[in-house]
């Protein structure tokens, strides 16, 4: 995938000059074994980091979670640090030196051609990086985490051990709680009909607050699905750019032909991608709306109203 300046290449094209061809061998070469290091301290700083953070989020007391987001913005900080120098490098090492020769030859010369692909083996690498760098930032991201799910379970079991330990104010007998209440309600005593207030614990009034976010959590594999079609209208597009460049300085028709082609593949791609978007999109919206009326089933008909609402307002 690599590595393509050897001897060969020089022996066959004598007009390349012996000390830029050396040259950007040597930053090549250079650059990957940089990014081969570097890829294993990220990694290493990232197995560290995890576990300690994961403790941290994880204990209740407030001084961890002091402790959790100094740390975190600790590490924040040395992998931007890490993604600023490769970048830093893949500017001074590879894009200076490649402006700095190319300008020597116009687009036709065999020259032209080692250069571009010396360019584009170094963007290859670097971009193998930045891959690498999204998925241990994401991991450290993911420790920042609260599990909904959780706090929604610790409230069934809170409603399962009090639904029939209630009893009237007045006369004793036992007034079941029918349902989960969020906010202090008023039940009658089929004894006695006195009136009595039944209010739900802190934990309880919580649900409303976190409720959004534990339908969105329930929803997530459908938001993910839809935003990876998002993305992929814009990446198709940004493909489509520089071949459509191409085509103005490209006089070979077998040559235009083929990249009019690529370019028409990731036009329809691209358009795929436009048409799947607001599906997707809908479909997310109708299961975290299904979730959120389940949590709270009083909210159910304002629910459907914000999500007709929500719906609504998708282009198509």
């Amino acid at each position: 995938m690599f590595g393509l300046f050897n001897k060969k290449d020089a022996d066959n094209n004598t007009s390349v000059s012996a000390e830029w061809l050396a040259q950007i061998h040597e930053n090549q070469q250079r650059f990957f074994d940089f990014l081969d290091k570097i890829e294993v301290r990220m990694q290493e700083l990232t197995d560290a980091a995890i576990p300690e953070l994961t403790e941290m989020r994880n204990n209740t007391e407030e001084s961890f979670k002091m402790d959790f987001h100094r740390m975190k913005s600790g590490i924040d900080g040395q992998m931007e640090n890490i993604r600023k120098k490769v970048y830093d490098v893949h500017d001074d090492k590879i894009l200076d030196l490649y402006h700095e020769i190319k300008h020597n030859y116009s687009p036709k010369d065999k020259e032209r051609d080692l250069l571009d692909t010396f360019r584009t083996d170094c963007r290859n690498r670097y971009n193998i990086f930045e891959e690498k760098y999204q998925v241990c930032s994401n991991a450290i991201n993911a420790t920042d985490y609260e599990d909904y799910e959780i706090a929604y379970q610790k409230v069934l079991d809170e409603y399962a051990a009090i639904k029939d330990k209630f009893n009237c104010k007045q006369c004793g007998s036992p007034i079941s709680i029918e349902k989960i209440f969020f906010i202090n309600v008023h039940l009658n005593c089929s004894a006695c009909q006195t009136q009595n207030t039944f209010e739900p614990s802190t934990q309880a009034r919580m649900v409303q607050h976190f409720a959004q976010d534990l339908a969105q959590q329930r929803a997530a594999d459908l938001y993910e699905k839809y935003q990876k079609e998002d993305e992929k209208e814009r990446f198709h597009y940004h493909e489509m750019h520089p071949l459509k460049l191409s085509l103005n300085f490209e006089k070979d028709s077998k040559i235009k032909a083929e990249v009019e082609a690529k370019i028409a593949d990731l036009e329809a791609k691209r358009q795929e991608s436009i048409k799947n978007t607001p599906l997707f999109r809908k479909e997310y919206l109708h299961k975290k709306f299904a979730e959120w009326k389940k949590i709270i089933p009083d909210l159910a008909d304002h629910l459907e109203t914000r999500l007709q609402n929500e719906l609504a307002n998708i282009e198509e």
